[in-house]
């Protein structure tokens, strides 16, 4: 229990925290937040301890409940250790698939949402969350080309040892969140299959594939869900897209352009020196909205992916669920496109911000 203690309206000079039968435990005054050196995305208030206050009390004090709750929350700690940053990862990669393909796949088989920027909002809102769950833990990276990125231009805040470890738990994430998607809407996925006479693994089945990753035109926009019957997709009339309008260099290109702008955009908000954004709580949202204006501009191109790990993740579950070779490596072998494209952006991104960019900010320090 906390009691706030302040003269006015202003916010509390001191804060008493009680435990549940009264007892004062610990006085504690709110600090300014503070970045982690480590971690540009890592904040959080810090607070100054005053007075003699008693202490908590030992384990042995306490009821079988409050001892297994101290053992499960451990020892705090000043920096997370390199085993729960990756757990932050995949947490955090999980989130945004759940979210992302959960709206794709929403919209493809029950038209729940309308228009593309509905479906580019609900991405933008589950990157945002997902950070705001694991950034103090990981710095929520939760991108692969995010993580290159940083490791390429920012070395002292993340080493090139942490890479691999930080790739692997965002597959490992995105693999998660793309079964509970098929879990999910399995059935009324093969529901929208039957009605229009589509079998897994065939051409048309891109359609629903593209529920996990993605694909170039997008095929919500280049064929006609509703006309397609059998194993061939039914072109859109009204657009007239065939392949070749998006070559895989074209989509590759596309895929670098977006993850270069997003990359610029994340290490623009988090450069300490970056007055625009002095408290970091909304760093998060901006770059989920960055996302979600991405995808609306993008989208009906390659679909937007900006994210090897959000691709390729799901992807390998749809792979190994039916869909077979129109997963991987895909139409016209285009999988790569997802993983190439977005590894090339991102460095590109972050250096054109730290290396041109953010020189003109002038010098700062952290603590400020």
């Amino acid at each position: 229990m906390v009691q706030c203690h302040s003269g006015s309206d202003q916010p509390p000079e001191t804060i008493k925290v009680h435990d549940a039968e009264g007892a004062l435990q610990d006085t504690i005054r709110p600090g300014r937040i503070e970045l982690d050196e480590e971690n540009p995305l890592h904040f959080r208030y810090k607070f100054s301890k005053i007075g003699n206050a008693s202490p908590p009390a030992p384990p042995s004090q306490l009821n079988l409940q409050g001892r297994l709750l101290t053992y499960l929350r451990g020892a705090p700690v000043e920096h997370p250790s390199l085993l729960h940053k990756c757990a932050a990862e995949v947490f955090g990669t999980f989130l945004i698939v759940l979210f992302g393909c959960g709206v794709v796949t929403a919209a493809t088989v029950s038209s729940a949402q309308s228009g593309l920027w509905q479906v580019a909002a609900v991405w933008g809102f589950g990157v945002a969350i997902a950070i705001y769950c694991t950034a103090s833990s990981s710095g929520a990276h939760l991108n692969p080309a995010i993580s290159l990125a940083f490791a390429l231009v920012r070395p002292e805040d993340f080493s090139w040892a942490a890479l691999l470890p930080y790739w692997a738990a965002q597959l490992i994430g995105a693999i998660l969140g793309g079964l509970v998607n098929l879990a999910a809407w399995n059935s009324t996925l093969k529901a929208f299959e039957d009605k229009r006479g589509i079998s897994r693994g065939d051409s048309s089945s891109v359609l629903t594939a593209a529920c996990f990753g993605e694909y170039f035109p997008n095929p919500g926009f280049q064929y006609s869900a509703a006309t397609t019957s059998g194993d061939s997709p039914a072109l859109n009339a009204a657009l007239g897209w065939v392949d070749d309008d998006v070559t895989p260099a074209g989509a590759m290109l596309i895929e670098a352009w977006g993850t270069c702008v997003l990359a610029f955009v994340i290490f623009a908000l988090t450069d300490p020196r970056n007055k625009v954004m002095v408290r970091k709580e909304m760093v998060p949202f901006f770059i989920g909205f960055t996302v979600a204006v991405l995808i609306s501009i993008y989208a009906p191109l390659t679909q937007a992916g900006w994210n090897p790990a959000r691709d390729f993740g799901p992807r390998l579950v749809a792979a190994c669920t039916g869909w077979g070779e129109i997963a991987i490596p895909g139409p016209r072998n285009g999988f790569w496109v997802y993983i190439v494209g977005p590894m090339l952006g991102a460095p590109v991104g972050a250096g054109l911000h730290d290396f041109l960019i953010s020189r003109g900010y002038g010098a700062t320090n952290k603590a400020d």
